[in-house]
């Protein structure tokens, strides 16, 4: 959600900026560590998101203690792409 005029702070429009945006940025926090970013060019599908997770994701969290990826939970938003 996007405030977009001063005078009524109330009024919110929604936007979907999934379809707006050419660039995705995958980035985490756990604990005291920033994992990513991590771009992702074009608009983000199934597919694309799919591949993420199954080629990426793993390396990008591959310095963390394996503790801590066997009890993390991974959480997903909205978008259709989820």
């Amino acid at each position: 959600m996007h405030l977009w005029a001063a005078e009524n702070p109330h009024w919110l429009r929604q936007v979907k900026h999934q379809k707006q945006w050419s660039v995705n940025v995958w980035c985490d926090i756990i604990g005291d560590k920033i994992i990513g970013p991590y771009f992702i060019n074009g608009n983000l599908n199934d597919n694309i998101y799919a591949n993420f997770m199954k080629d990426t994701l793993g390396l990008l969290l591959e310095e963390l203690l394996l503790f801590t990826r066997q009890t993390m939970w991974y959480q997903h938003d909205g978008c259709l792409a989820h």
